[in-house]
Parts: C-alpha cells; structure tokens; sequence
C-alpha cells in the first residue's frame, strides 16, 4: 500500500516566474505545489512601481490555471524609488516587500541601490508603514564566495540606523550569515533555498545548472544551514526556493547565467530531505511544517493556510530536459530519483 500524508499547504516566499513565454511553461510548478509564492522583480525592465506590477499581475493571471494559488509581489528597490511609492506599495494587499538588490550582483541588478544614502528617504518610510525589505544579500566587488559575508556590515548599518524595519536576508547560503540574522531581534528573518541545503561548492564546479547566487559554500555552511532549518525552533526562518530558470543555451554557455530551477522537484524532494536527516515522517512533520508553512505566513503577517497537501512515497525520476513555448529548460537534480511526488488536488 502507498504511504500517503497531507501537510499544512506551504508557501514559497522568493521565487522567479519570469515573463511571456518563460512564465507560461514555469508558474504552474509553483502553482502545484504552493499555496501562495512571493514573486521577484527583477523581470527585464523590473517591477518598479505598483503601475507596474498591476501589469504583471494581469501576465500573472493570464497563465494562472490552479485559482486558489494566490501570487503575491515585491517591487524592486531603485535610487529613483521615492518614499511615495512606499506609501503606494503598502496600500496594494498583495505588495509584501521591496526588493534591494546591490547594484550590478545578479540578475537584473543593473539598476540596483549604489547605497544605503541613496534611499534612506525610503528606508524611513517602510520602517514607519511597515513594509518589509527582502535584501540579496551580496557585497559588489567582493569575491564570489565572501560576497554574502562581506554584506553583513551593510545589513548591520541598516539595522543600526532602522531598528524597527523588517527585514529579511534572501537565500542565506553561510554559516556567518545565519548567525547574523539570528542574532537579531524579531523583526529580522531569512529565508533559505533547497539547493542551498543540498549543494556544497564542490557541486558547482563544472556543472553550469547548479551555478546561483549566492554560490552553495562550504560544507560548514551547508551542515549549519541544515541545523538550523532541522531545529523546529528558529521561527525566523522561511522557506524561499529562489527558483530561477533559464534556457538550456542561457546554462550551458562560457559565462552561465545564475540560477537554479528548481521549481519542479521543490516539495517533494525538501520533503524527503527532512524525512531522510530526521529518520522518519512522523519526526519530519512538525519543523517541516514550521519551516514551510508556520514561519513565513507570521513574518508577513498572513494566516496560516487552512487547506493541506498530499504526498505519497512512489519514485520517479527528474526529467533530463523540460521543453515549453521558450526552449529547453534543465530542471535542478535532472535525472536523478526522488522517493515522493505530490498527490494531484
């Protein structure tokens, strides 16, 4: 007989659907497994302002196909961002955060903050509305592997000079980081990635669709992370996949674009990992579900979601390549096993 067991329904709070075509042959993975997903900004011409995410919540919605998924948005945090738009944002229900990217680290950064002068104004106005700022963590100019690190002294400022904002550092991928966030008062979270939990640098080096930002670290890291999400007690950690697809070309090229898609395997396979390091489902279930589901609907002030999802232990095997209206997309763990599969609703 099948093993079956429904979870509270979780939540995915930092994950790229992309646009156009790329968002038709990637948003129902989320949709599937999700009740609700904080979508990032950092689109081609970015999600600047709530004119503008009006727009891409109509994109949204016009691909939607599961109609109790409800997305909800951040908008990306500029030096042209006025305390205004704040105001603005916080009045939208589905505006949760605005998104600070340092100014040329990742993805759509080109027009990212230069520095924390340049938007004090607005740092002000969210610590005062109430508005949460979701930070990518990463020092320009750094090296690779010491660019989260290194940002601590940045986040350390912004604390210091805004202590009542919340904050939370995306994809934690250090052991230092971690510490950080935990050190610090409730106001502040983290949000942790699958592929941040499974990788280490070692499994980036020549395997271009592992490659993200932040970079997976040290085994150290890893195993701290681990902990960390395994504990049950950190209620200020979140689930976030920072799923972020690219084309096959866009991977497999000399200068890979940074991104994990792992949208396709996310559930299941987070699920057996807290099965497989707690040693059985009934040890799995209560910090699985507070790291999935409790952790982050508190942090942005939302109620736990009432529906639950189910999963059964039955293998199947990650695709080695997923082609939609864009191209081909090589999926995070392609080919590999996994033991559970989410139980269509």
């Amino acid at each position: 007989m099948v093993e079956t067991l429904g979870l509270i329904y979780p939540d995915d709070w930092h994950v790229h659907v992309r646009e156009d075509e790329m968002l038709d042959d990637v948003l129902h993975y989320t949709e599937t497994a999700f009740a609700r997903a904080l979508l990032m900004p950092n689109t081609r011409a970015g999600i600047k302002t709530v004119g503008e995410k009006r727009q891409y919540q109509a994109q949204v919605g016009s691909v939607q196909t599961r109609r109790t998924f409800r997305p909800f948005f951040t908008l990306k945090l500029t030096p042209e961002t006025t305390p205004q738009v704040v105001v603005e944002a916080n009045e939208e229900a589905d505006i949760l955060a605005l998104k600070y990217y340092p100014e040329g680290v990742t993805t759509g950064s080109h027009n990212g903050v230069s520095s924390i002068e340049s938007i004090e104004d607005v740092l002000e106005k969210m610590e005062e509305v109430g508005l949460a700022l979701s930070v990518h963590a990463a020092m320009p100019g750094s090296e690779l592997l010491d660019e989260e690190e290194d940002f601590i002294s940045v986040l350390t400022r912004i604390t210091e000079e805004f202590p009542s904002l919340r904050l939370i550092v995306e994809h934690i991928s250090t052991a230092a980081m971690l510490q950080w966030v935990m050190d610090q008062d409730e106001n502040v979270a983290g949000s942790i990635t699958l592929h941040h939990l499974l990788l280490t640098t070692s499994d980036v080096l020549g395997r271009s669709h592992n490659f993200c930002k932040p970079v997976a670290n040290s085994a150290h890291d890893r195993q701290s992370l681990l902990e960390a999400v395994f504990d049950g007690e950190n209620t200020r950690l979140i689930f976030g996949s920072d799923s972020a697809p690219h084309l096959r070309s866009a991977k497999e090229t000399v200068e890979a674009s940074a991104g994990v898609f792992s949208a396709p395997v996310l559930l299941p396979r987070l699920w057996q990992l807290f099965v497989e390091e707690l040693g059985s489902v009934d040890e799995a279930i209560a910090p699985f579900e507070m790291f999935t589901a409790r952790n982050g609907a508190s942090f942005y002030h939302l109620p736990l979601n009432e529906g639950r999802i189910k999963l059964s232990r039955l293998t199947w095997h990650v695709d080695k390549g997923i082609v939609g209206k864009a191209g081909c997309y090589v999926p995070f763990l392609a080919g590999e096993a996994i033991d559970w599969q989410v139980v269509a609703a």
